[in-house]
């Protein structure tokens, strides 16, 4: 399991999206990048999962629709989880 920061969220989202990730920034929104569309969005939520060990909610998932709200989505999960 890797720790949760904004840099790793960052990373994790051009790996997914193969963009580079200095076009991305903690208020960059998915409906500004063609590529988080909806499967963009299971395969950024299935990455993160799988990199930092933790289980996203329902509404954490619906609300991690940006790099700041996966961060959030994210934290909360591994805090919930007692992995943070």
């Amino acid at each position: 399991m890797n720790d949760v920061t904004l840099d790793a969220i960052i990373q994790l989202v051009a790996d997914v999206l193969e963009i580079p990730a200095g076009d991305l920034g903690p208020d960059t929104q998915g409906v500004d990048l063609a590529a988080w569309d909806s499967f963009g969005q299971v395969r950024i939520v299935l990455a993160a999962e799988a990199q930092f060990g933790v289980s996203l909610t329902m509404g954490e998932i619906e609300t991690a629709g940006s790099i700041q709200g996966l961060f959030a989505a994210v934290q909360a999960a591994a805090s919930r989880q007692g992995r943070q």
